[in-house]
């Protein structure tokens, strides 16, 4: 915790003291409250269905970039530029932490995919806020080294646009 000093009498506390001692508090509760994940991400089964899977470490930024294109002419003193389209890159990229358990690991519900099939995905908050997009899937065993996890990359190579929704599905 912060403490406020006076420095003309070297005494501390106060108003102000008092005020950071609650700001402090509502930052710790409020990064306690963003640090609880409970994030559904939701995936395509062989089945069809959509499915929870276990064991998921890392969801990819989700945001995107927006291109600028320079349309500056000979005549104009400074650049200028206009926005062109949103560019989430060729992939985005999921890690799991490994199972292959027949029929119900992560490993294997996702590797059972069609490469060639485009699935919809969904990552929802618990706040009901959730994205959604499609594309087709692969996966690929990550790095393996000594004295860590085994882990993989479920890539999905996305065919359309990411959607945000604010609205609750509970």
């Amino acid at each position: 915790m912060s403490e406020v000093v006076n420095t003309s009498t070297g005494t501390t506390g106060g108003i102000l003291s008092d005020q950071i001692k609650m700001y402090e508090a509502a930052l710790t509760s409020q990064s306690m409250e963003l640090t609880k994940a409970n994030i559904k991400a939701l995936f395509p089964a062989s089945s069809g269905s959509q499915v929870q899977l276990k064991q998921l470490q890392a969801i990819p930024s989700l945001g995107g970039s927006t291109n600028n294109i320079d349309v500056t002419c000979l005549e104009d003193t400074a650049h200028r530029y206009i926005k062109g389209l949103k560019d989430y890159g060729d992939s985005i990229d999921f890690t799991f932490l490994y199972d292959n358990t027949p029929s119900t690991g992560n490993y294997a519900v996702l590797d059972a995919l069609d490469k060639d099939t485009i699935y919809a995905f969904q990552i929802k908050f618990k706040d009901g806020e959730s994205f959604y997009f499609a594309g087709k899937p692969s996966v690929a065993i990550d790095d393996i080294g000594v004295d860590s996890a085994i882990t993989f990359t479920f890539s999905v190579a996305l065919q359309s646009e990411i959607f945000y929704s604010g609205l609750s599905e509970n």
